[in-house]
């Protein structure tokens, strides 16, 4: 479908993977519709139709763990911090920052449409012993192809809050996003642009040091869904005069989420604020601390999450 994810849950595939990723194998190539957007990174792919014990689900290599949905998920490397080894990939550093992400190419999203967009990941618990909290998703024009496996330094469009430690269940990756009318490829993966291993990660399994010389955190992702949404239009007149009609405003009828991801201010023609919801609640009944406002255009913002949505309502008495 239009602007939609193919393959979200990574059940469809042409072949059964049969071990784990090299960056002469791309197993992730077995999954319809995604592939490897970065040289030498081997972003892998679970099946519970493999025979393979590396790559079979629910126990693979990697760790246990079971499908968010169906019978297949993929994972990539978040992080890995290793030195010692010379590495040409990294200008002939003895240190390397190595990531592994996955790409989709899409039909585009409809400019100015708003998306809603879910992921799941969870760490894989027999590798690694580190979590990082900046896995996103990304949307962007061009190809995001890297010649090496050296971080994609981008701001994901959707990231995930904190440090995700949860190693038995899925945790949900979630935001919004308005369309820009020209994307054209979804990448998802750790975009953090800095290179300090031990700043961006922290440690889950005691006594593992990324002083000893390598660390990894390695993440399970399913159930990718890209849903287009609808903001209900807000009324663009309010008239207090106790009627019952029109007399307020609730703005938590307009959220298209939780009450406590949405916000709203309204300031006057001379920019004062006027309303704050965090201070007020949602209810705007075209009052300043109890007392009536002058008729009037005033102006709101209306937050849902990260997405803001701006325009007037006409105050009349």
């Amino acid at each position: 479908m239009h602007g939609q994810i193919l393959n979200g849950d990574f059940e469809e595939y042409s072949n059964c993977p049969t071990a784990a990723s090299t960056p002469g194998d791309y197993q992730l190539n077995n999954c319809n519709n995604w592939y490897i957007p970065t040289k030498d990174a081997t972003s892998d792919y679970f099946n519970s139709c493999s025979i393979s014990t590396d790559v079979n689900v629910p126990s693979n290599v990697f760790g246990f763990q079971e499908p968010y949905s169906g019978e297949a998920y993929i994972g990539i490397g978040a992080n890995l911090y290793s030195w010692g080894v010379l590495n040409q990939c990294f200008n002939g550093s003895y240190t390397t920052y190595y990531r592994e992400y996955v790409q989709q190419a899409i039909n585009g999203l409809e400019k100015d449409s708003v998306y809603r967009i879910n992921f799941f990941i969870s760490l894989a618990d027999s590798v690694g012993g580190y979590a990082v909290k900046n896995i996103g998703l990304k949307f962007s024009g061009e190809n995001l192809h890297a010649e090496c496996f050296r971080p994609i330094v981008a701001t994901p469009d959707i990231v995930s809050p904190d440090f995700v430690i949860e190693s038995k269940d899925w945790v949900k990756v979630e935001g919004y996003y308005i369309a820009e009318g020209n994307e054209k490829y979804v990448t998802i993966g750790n975009f953090r642009d800095t290179l300090e291993f031990h700043l961006d990660t922290i440690c889950t399994k005691p006594n593992t040091g990324w002083q000893d010389g390598t660390g990894q955190s390695y993440y399970y992702i399913d159930g990718v869904t890209i849903q287009k949404v609808s903001i209900p239009e807000l009324p663009n007149i309010i008239t207090p005069n106790n009627d019952g009609n029109n007399d307020a405003i609730d703005f938590s009828n307009y959220c298209i989420t939780n009450e406590n991801e949405c916000s709203v201010v309204i300031i006057n023609r001379w920019g004062n604020k006027v309303f704050d919801s965090d201070e007020n609640g949602f209810l705007w009944s075209g009052k300043i601390n109890n007392e009536d406002l002058h008729e009037g255009v005033y102006f709101y913002f209306f937050k849902i999450k990260n997405i803001t949505k701006q325009g007037f309502i006409s105050l009349i008495k």
